[in-house]
């Protein structure tokens, strides 16, 4: 069925005057006569009734008319979405990433991005993975790092890993284990843990890893970000465990130590999503850039 007869009859019904729908369709008045005449013969249904000046809809033509509402609007939203997404691949490239990956992964990899797409406009935009989740589903972002944890509707994106974070417990540089440079999970049973909650999904995933321990298990002492947290272990309140990316340069000058956990590795994959029609070639050159990186 074609839709412009939809539209055709839909305007009709709103102006009820074929002159004026004539008008606000750019044709002549015979060619929508002839559109609804067309689109009554193919439903095999009298959509208005005609009198010599006027005409009335008929009961088929008004349950008709909220149908053609529905099928012009998904047509409006489909070439918009087709626009959208035309306008967003062709002249710019939103990268979305959470706090930790924005301030640690991203702007290494910026540069390379504006050197591999020198006809884009290559910008990044850091939030909560929420935000940066609801951004990538109305394609507000094309691409976005989410650690492994955060849960993503794959029915209607991919994704890849493209790093793997090595997880560490962190403490104070003057604290007893620091001597030691290595725990069992039995030793930091006696610490308080600092985390930005039990709720968290990072502190889920780690419980998950670590099999349950003690000192997780017990109320933690809540930070609400990341970098809050090291700074609170720097000061003596606790230890923690993070990305050892986030606190590279705080082991380097010897503001944190670092204490290898006796039986465990804990690590976390960075995927990079997108949706499953958008340009594999962007997304196989970001994979590529990434394993270029020196961080």
């Amino acid at each position: 069925m074609n839709i412009d007869k939809i539209q055709t009859f839909k305007t009709l019904c709103e102006t009820m005057s074929f002159t004026k729908t004539a008008e606000e369709l750019y044709t002549s008045q015979p060619n929508v006569t002839k559109q609804i005449k067309s689109l009554e013969e193919e439903l095999g249904y009298l959509l208005i009734e005609r009198t010599h000046k006027s005409f009335t809809l008929t009961e088929y033509g008004k349950l008709f008319y909220e149908t053609a509402k529905k099928v012009v609007a998904t047509m409006n939203g489909g070439l918009n979405a087709l626009r959208e997404l035309a306008d967003t691949t062709s002249r710019s490239i939103v990268i979305g990433a959470t706090p930790f990956i924005g301030s640690t992964i991203l702007p290494a990899l910026l540069p390379l991005l504006n050197d591999a797409f020198p006809d884009h406009q290559v910008s990044i935009k850091v939030d909560r993975s929420k935000v940066i989740l609801a951004d990538l589903e109305a394609r507000k972002i094309q691409l976005a790092f989410f650690s492994e944890y955060i849960p993503v509707d794959m029915k209607q994106f991919a994704s890849t890993t493209v790093y793997e974070d090595s997880l560490i417990v962190i403490c104070k540089a003057d604290h007893a284990l620091a001597k030691k440079g290595h725990c069992t999970l039995e030793d930091l049973n006696g610490e308080r843990y600092i985390s930005k909650g039990s709720q968290s999904s990072l502190h889920k995933f780690l419980l998950k890893q670590l099999r349950e321990p003690e000192f997780m298990n017990r109320q933690p002492f809540v930070v609400d970000n990341q970098y809050s947290i090291k700074e609170a272990v720097a000061h003596g309140l606790g230890i923690s465990i993070v990305s050892e990316l986030l606190v590279k340069k705080d082991l380097e000058s010897g503001y944190l130590s670092k204490l290898e956990l006796d039986g465990f590795t804990p690590k976390r994959n960075i995927q990079l999503v997108y949706r499953k029609d958008f340009d594999s070639s962007v997304v196989q050159c970001v994979e590529n850039l990434m394993k270029e990186l020196d961080i």
